[in-house]
């Protein structure tokens, strides 16, 4: 059996278990089309993009759903441009984009951990 057919049937087997497969690459399109930033790190269902202006964060249950949050450092003005442009690239890519509030980081009591904090819209 060759290695795409390995793949092909390892993919399955996990699909079949249940395991989500978020839409990391489009979500990548999306950014740079959109900022010209790039993405610093993923883990998990969020995203992290270079400067931590926002992130986005995954929908679990619609894989052409994704959520963004904008750092509470980022001006309202810079913010409210930037998901003009990120709803314009994502519509391109067949995905949704939704504003869902705002994000704080802190440094964690533990060695090399941040904590995030979500300051969601009511009613997103």
């Amino acid at each position: 059996m060759g290695s795409h057919q390995t793949f092909k049937k390892q993919l399955n087997i996990m699909m079949k278990k249940g395991i989500k497969f978020f839409e990391l690459e489009k979500t990548r399109r999306i950014i740079e089309s959109a900022t010209h930033l790039e993405i610093s790190w993923a883990y998990e269902d969020i995203v992290f993009v270079e400067h931590t202006a926002f992130l986005i964060r995954f929908d679990r249950e619609n894989t052409h759903k994704i959520y963004c949050y904008f750092n509470t450092d980022c001006p309202k003005t810079e913010s409210l441009f930037i998901f003009k442009q990120l709803v314009k690239a994502a519509d391109v890519e067949g995905m949704i984009i939704i504003n869902s509030g705002t994000f704080s980081l802190s440094d964690s009591k533990k060695k090399e951990e941040i904590q995030i904090k979500f300051h969601e819209i009511v009613g997103v």
